[in-house]
């Protein structure tokens, strides 16, 4: 039994596959429809993800310089640590930043406004602080010791003051190159680096070399100081796919460090980048509507073009029945037609649409695999995939097998039937007021699909007054005319589309 039914099934295939290369012209036409729109889809879902991703990048770069980091700040009064020292601290900061940022993280400290001899100064230090400043003049500071210290000058003006047991020396003028470095620490606001209290003029800041050193220095050990771990974020680190990720990971790490020392914290632009976000997914929306309508547009040729071999198609069932067929067996030899063309079309569209989306990214600079995973290559391209290939294989058996309603001596098709229903959708939709969400997404779709169907049926009538105009000039074309009247077929569908 088992036997029998294999055999009926591999002859039925084997039929499917023979009116496929009897007619390989209609086959190719159904199946290029279908490659077309998954052409379309799988390139318009990589495009939506390229168009947030562009989104993202242009709101993240509108973040001030100074905040685009991810920094770790810990505020240090030395009377607050309780067993916390800076080695516990650092061991958790460095890591905790490298995971979130992608990069190690430089390290910077500053006091607050400190009174050395009578004089107000700003004091910092910062790890190879020659990829922070731009040197004016003199040289970089290299070493600091607990009695002598060398700085050089960013800001503010008068004498840098020094302790008897701790002397500060000035051996250079520099600038910031970044807002970066200070962006989280004190004073940090344009070009006033430090905090002023009110002073009539800006005290002079100084930055050592040596993050370590300058925490040491014995002569300042009991003073209130700031430490941060800085890591500028690039935009291209920061991703519509892996954004999330991004906000747990900060998340993560404020918890942790907050769990060592409630004065220590993890900042990040969280917030801008959700803002950012959402100026993404409305750039990739606008995206998708133009793909789901050309989608939308193509699936309806597939339609049209499976319409025009309904006259074969019948034929040959008219034949299978005469030799004993039963309905089930019709059904087989129609469903591996569809899923035959749509599953090759689908796939030949869907690897040339993630082509271009792979071609695109590399051109503007986007990770290309992470973009094919987020797109056509992930699961939700896999699902949108055989989703389409679902519905076209659907709608190709429905235009072939659906029976034909005779009204008053006119025929009424399916396609007939869908138009009406695609028309009746259009007028509610419209008559409840401006379209919103999904009905928006598909109105340009059910628009297109109406004017086609009613196009198909005014060929024919089109075609017959095209051979009454042209008879009297061209017997030929008249014919031409007339035959296409009569069986418009592939004719109609180049029309219509």
């Amino acid at each position: 039994m088992l036997a029998t039914v294999v055999r009926q099934f591999a002859f039925l295939v084997g039929h499917a596959g023979l009116r496929i290369r009897s007619d390989p012209t209609a086959a190719l036409l159904v199946g290029g429809g279908i490659a077309a729109a998954a052409f379309l889809l799988a390139g318009m879902l990589g495009g939506s993800r390229i168009a947030e991703s562009a989104a993202l990048s242009e709101a993240l770069e509108r973040v001030p310089s100074g905040q685009r980091a991810v920094s770790a700040v810990y505020a240090d009064s030395g009377v607050t640590r309780r067993g916390v020292t800076l080695a516990d601290i650092d061991a958790l900061t460095g890591p905790t930043v490298t995971a979130v940022s992608g990069e190690p993280p430089g390290r910077v400290l500053q006091f607050k406004l400190l009174t050395l001899d009578g004089l107000p100064v700003n004091l910092a230090a910062a790890d190879d602080v020659e990829r922070w400043i731009r040197l004016v003049s003199g040289r970089l500071p290299e070493t600091c010791t607990p009695t002598r210290c060398e700085v050089v000058r960013l800001a503010g003006s008068g004498a840098v003051p020094s302790l008897a047991d701790l002397r500060l020396e000035v051996v250079g003028q520099a600038r910031l190159t970044s807002p970066t470095l200070f962006a989280r620490l004190p004073g940090s606001e344009g070009a006033r680096i430090g905090e002023s209290f009110g002073l009539e003029r800006e005290p002079p800041f100084v930055l050592a070399e040596g993050f370590a050193a300058v925490a040491r220095l014995p002569a300042l050990e009991s003073l209130y100081r700031t430490y941060a771990w800085v890591a500028p974020l690039h935009s291209d680190r920061i991703q519509p796919w892996n954004i999330d990720r991004f906000t747990r990971a900060v998340t993560s790490g404020r918890s942790a460090l907050k769990s060592k020392s409630l004065t220590a914290d993890l900042v990040a632009p969280v917030d801008e980048l959700a803002e950012a976000r959402e100026e993404g997914r409305r750039a990739g929306r606008n995206v998708l509507v133009i793909g789901g309508q050309g989608g939308a547009l193509l699936l309806a040729f597939v339609i049209l073009a499976a319409a025009a071999m309904r006259r074969e198609t019948l034929a040959d069932w008219q034949r299978l029945t005469w030799r004993g067929a039963r309905g089930w067996q019709l059904g087989v030899v129609s469903g591996t037609q569809a899923v035959t063309s749509a599953v090759a079309g689908a796939l030949v569209g869907w690897l040339a649409g993630s082509f271009l989306t792979a071609a695109l990214a590399e051109r503007t600079g986007i990770p290309v695999r992470a973009l094919l995973d987020d797109s056509s290559l992930g699961t939700e391209g896999i699902v949108a995939l055989l989703a389409l290939v679902a519905v076209a294989s659907t709608l190709f058996v429905l235009a072939l097998r659906a029976p034909v309603v005779r009204l008053r001596g006119r025929s009424i098709t399916p396609l007939d039937a869908a138009a009406a229903g695609a028309l009746l959708a259009l007028v509610l939709s419209l008559a409840t007021g401006p379209p919103k969400g999904a009905a928006l997404l598909l109105l340009p779709g059910l628009v297109a699909f109406v004017a086609a169907v009613i196009l198909v049926r005014l060929s024919g009538p089109l075609f017959r007054l095209f051979g009454r105009v042209g008879a009297a000039r061209n017997v030929s074309l008249r014919l031409a005319a007339l035959t296409l009247a009569r069986r418009s077929g592939h004719a109609a569908v180049a029309v219509a589309f």
